[in-house]
């Protein structure tokens, strides 16, 4: 996959994130400095299976299911994945979604 996409469109700061999610009280109740950073490490690389395997997990000690939840739902709707229009990040974006997000 390439990672054109994900360096033409940077993870959002943490101050931008906060805005972002100002009105879902749901999800900004899992979304802390240190979500921030594991989300924007998954984000800049989606690519690697074990460094999104040791977010995924560092997410899961820190605050469960709900957590990571809430964390997979952020990247995906409220990071530049989407507005994502390339069909390789997109398909790659589902197959980590379906893999780690538990209903």
């Amino acid at each position: 996959m390439s990672n054109e996409f994900i360096k033409s469109n940077p993870y959002p700061t943490f101050e931008e994130m906060e805005i972002n999610l100002t009105r879902r009280f749901d999800l900004d109740a899992e979304y802390g400095i240190a979500n921030h950073n594991q989300c924007k490490t998954i984000y800049e690389n989606l690519n690697d299976d074990n460094i999104i395997s040791e977010m995924v997990q560092q997410i899961k000690r820190a605050g469960r299911i709900t957590a990571l939840n809430a964390n997979l739902i952020i990247i995906q709707g409220y990071t530049p994945l989407s507005k994502c229009t390339d069909e390789i990040v997109l398909q790659r974006w589902l197959q980590i979604y379906t893999q780690y997000f538990y209903k």
